[in-house]
């Protein structure tokens, strides 16, 4: 009952406020979006379509305030292409009515958020709101199951979680990047012991979360971003040697059953489930080769071959990202694979550059930290998915999206501040340089004419 009268009064509130702000609109959507509370609902708002409300409020709240304006940005063009080409694919599907099925679920909120979050985040506090509103919405909801199981003295997290799309292997993995993400967003938190206590008993409530899942690619997901945080952070012979203390101390203080998984990586041809996910692999593979261009369509790994392989064989999905964007065809792949290194590269370029200016800008240390941790992230992300379907599950891709903006709203920021010259600024210096260095009565060739001297950039 209570429960439902909080719901009763936050969503009008939030809706309402988002009419009044911007910004808020931007963060209630983003609220909805990740955390979905209206899935904890049992009435009224259960039933409602609150995302599509919060979208189209968003977007008047922006157009009103004068706060939408439409970009594409280097990496989210390759999103929209890739986006384009899984379209394409879908239209000549092998099961063309299935293909559609499927895009119908997913595809519209992928196609209008990313383009709307790109047209109405314009600065760096707000796009570190997002990041905690997004990230801390889903890493709520993973302390709560943490908790919960921890207190009832452990169990076995296996069923679909309330706020999420995806079974709980999906689950933790996206539980891992969201660590990995709030422990980047820890230095904007106010410097009260009580503050960062509570953050970090979150922190390990949602890391719990990750082992009741038992899920093997959310481990090696999960050891793949400390690894990468440690070896590339600073003092990494002591980091690193910290997170092989906690790991063996968490393997032997917690029951055996949650680690019982991980056993099967010691002798994978004896394990039925990962020689079930090998064997689809190859199908996925021979189903590209016999249609390269397109693929066969969305979701339509298992129509396809259980038409064309041996009744023997048990076909399921692909469990692994890349084979899964292989229904769109080789370029899907490209395109996809595309994106991750491009986010990658943007995310690490924008740690290596805020790095500089800690210090000198009360802005350089979060960006600096929320730029490393979502490249392990996205790191860690790149290979738990090798053992899962995450094609069509939004918070990757926004979390990279987000991520990669983080560089060219910090340059900006300290542009504004008169730290870092723009461009006009610096072109205006340059040819006020080979002015001066000019012999006398020597003419500089007009920046409007052909064939004028390419001006180097700071």
């Amino acid at each position: 009952m209570l429960r439902e009268l909080f719901f009763g009064i936050a969503f009008p509130v939030a809706f309402l406020w988002s009419l009044l702000s911007a910004k808020v609109a931007v963060l209630v959507l983003n609220w909805i979006w990740f955390q979905r509370p209206y899935e904890f609902s049992w009435g009224f708002w259960n039933t409602q379509p609150l995302f599509t409300l919060a979208v189209g409020i968003t977007i008047v709240s922006t157009i009103i305030h004068r706060q939408f304006k439409p970009r594409v940005t280097p990496l989210l063009g390759i999103y929209l292409f890739l986006l384009f080409w899984l379209t394409l694919s879908a239209a000549f599907a092998y099961d063309t009515r299935h293909a559609w099925d499927f895009y119908k679920i997913f595809m519209p909120s992928m196609w209008l958020a990313p383009v709307l979050m790109v047209a109405t985040i314009h600065d760096l506090k707000l796009l570190k709101l997002v990041f905690w509103v997004a990230a801390g919405g889903l890493g709520l909801n993973a302390m709560k199951v943490g908790l919960s199981l921890t207190l009832a003295g452990g169990g076995h997290l296996n069923t679909y979680q309330p706020g999420f799309v995806g079974d709980n292997n999906v689950f933790a993995l996206v539980v891992c990047m969201v660590v990995a993400i709030l422990i980047g967003l820890r230095s904007t938190l106010p410097r009260h012991w009580l503050v960062r206590a509570a953050f970090w008993v979150a922190l390990g409530a949602a890391l719990l979360c990750i082992v009741y899942t038992r899920s093997r690619g959310a481990y090696v997901a999960l050891g793949a971003i400390f690894l990468v945080g440690s070896l590339l952070g600073p003092r990494p012979f002591r980091h690193s040697i910290a997170v092989i203390v906690v790991a063996i101390a968490g393997y032997w203080a917690l029951p055996d059953e949650n680690f019982e998984r991980l056993q099967t990586l010691r002798d994978v041809r004896a394990d039925d489930s990962a020689m079930g996910r090998v064997e689809n692999w190859k199908l996925a593979w021979d189903m590209t080769l016999a249609h390269p261009l397109l693929g066969v369509g969305m979701d339509n790994h298992i129509p396809y071959n259980r038409e064309v392989v041996r009744p023997e064989v048990q076909v399921r999905v692909a469990h692994n990202v890349y084979f899964q964007a292989l229904e769109g065809g080789f370029p899907a792949l490209m395109l996809y694979l595309a994106f991750l290194i491009g986010a990658m590269v943007s995310l690490f370029n924008t740690w290596r550059f805020a790095r500089r200016w800690e210090g000198r800008h009360r802005d350089a240390q979060w960006v600096s930290n929320l730029a490393f941790w979502s490249f392990c992230a996205a790191v860690g992300y790149a290979v738990g998915a090798s053992f899962l379907n995450t094609l069509y599950i939004e918070f990757p891709w926004m979390a990279m999206l987000y991520g990669s903006l983080l560089g060219p709203m910090f340059r900006r920021q300290l542009q504004a501040d008169g730290l870092l010259p723009s461009a006009q600024s610096a072109a205006a210096t340059t040819n006020a340089d080979d002015a001066s260095a000019a012999p006398a009565g020597q003419a500089l060739r007009s920046p409007d004419r052909p064939g004028r001297a390419r001006l180097s950039r700071t």
